[in-house]
């Protein structure tokens, strides 16, 4: 594995990591609004919107990975044969 593959699947997991933890704050503000008493000191409409904030995040990431691979490691290089 090269670097720029190391560098596409490490923004790949950045964008699952900020994903997730979008899900976390949308499961826990559930939990707020059905009742339950989780000692939060934010306001849920302010999880909420960090939580979208997350989520654009993640799929950005996800989706644009190869784009930001592009932009750092330049154009991919096609196979060499070690045949020519």
């Amino acid at each position: 594995m090269q670097p720029r593959d190391l560098f596409g699947v490490s923004v790949r997991f950045i964008g699952l990591i900020s994903g997730l933890y979008g899900v976390y704050d949308l499961f826990f503000v559930g939990l707020q609004l059905v009742g339950l008493e989780l000692h939060d000191d934010f306001p849920p409409g302010l999880v909420i919107i960090t939580a979208g904030f997350f989520l654009v995040l993640g799929t950005v990431l996800i989706r644009s990975a190869e784009r930001l691979v592009q932009v750092a490691y330049g154009p991919a290089q096609p196979p060499t044969s070690i045949f020519s």
